[in-house]
């Protein structure tokens, strides 16, 4: 599915939510855009999203990023994207260049 699609699929979702009596929410609602397993294709995500925050611990790599108050964010296991370099130790390349980082905007 395109991130495109989702959106869409998302604004219907929206639409259904908002033709529904109004109800108290008990957490911060989010958007998560899934679990990956290829380090190309999430690449690809934190670039588009673009001023992500991201968070290596334990064995994944989270990324997130927040839109008012609704939190988008996604993952992949942390040895698609880092060495490690001993137990419980990890070296990881950084996911833009410093020229990428300086062009990413909110």
């Amino acid at each position: 599915m395109k991130s495109h699609e989702y959106a869409q699929q998302l604004k219907t979702a929206t639409d259904y939510i908002l033709s529904r009596p109004e109800f108290e929410m008990e957490t911060t609602p989010g958007i998560y855009l899934g679990y990956y397993w290829d380090k190309t294709p999430f690449i690809a995500l934190a670039k588009a999203l673009g001023n992500v925050e991201k968070d290596y611990s334990g064995t994944d790599l989270k990324i997130s990023t927040k839109v008012g108050d609704i939190k988008i964010w996604a993952s992949i296991p942390r040895d698609k994207v880092c060495r490690k370099v001993q137990e419980a130790k990890w070296e990881c390349e950084p996911l833009f260049t410093p020229e990428e980082e300086a062009q990413l905007t909110k």
